[in-house]
């Protein structure tokens, strides 16, 4: 599966998840919803808690570290609580409903990564 694909499906559950709840998000839904077959799913995600992982790491991904040389830390600090609002529905639902993916550890992690930098920016100055 191209990641464009993948980019589709985890956009369309992370809607569905905002005005549904996670518990209420079915495969079948959200590949009927995508336009896709079922099988494609199952070809590159295990479940839809493997979906809810891609989905959170996609998301900081393109908040944090395809902007880590374009953007200073504070616009992407910005960025990520920016997101984080506009994606507040999704990530209660997550966060709330589910203990498989540690929504909080997944987050952390990309945040640590921008953590790295600043203080290998102080170092070196």
């Amino acid at each position: 599966m191209s990641e464009d694909l993948k980019l589709r499906i985890a956009l369309v559950f992370r809607a569905e998840v905002a005005e549904t709840g996670f518990n209420h998000v079915s495969v079948v839904h959200l590949m009927k919803k995508s336009g896709i077959r079922r099988q494609t799913f199952y070809d590159n995600f295990q479940d839809k808690y493997d979906l809810l992982g891609y989905t959170i790491q996609a998301m900081m991904e393109a908040n944090v570290e395809s902007n880590i040389d374009r953007l200073d830390w504070e616009e992407i600090i910005a960025q990520v609580f920016y997101s984080a609002e506009l994606n507040r529905d999704f990530y209660k639902s997550v966060y709330s409903s589910q203990k498989e993916i540690d929504v909080i550890g997944e987050i952390s992690r990309h945040i640590a990564v921008l953590l790295r930098k600043i203080i290998k920016e102080a170092t070196t100055m």
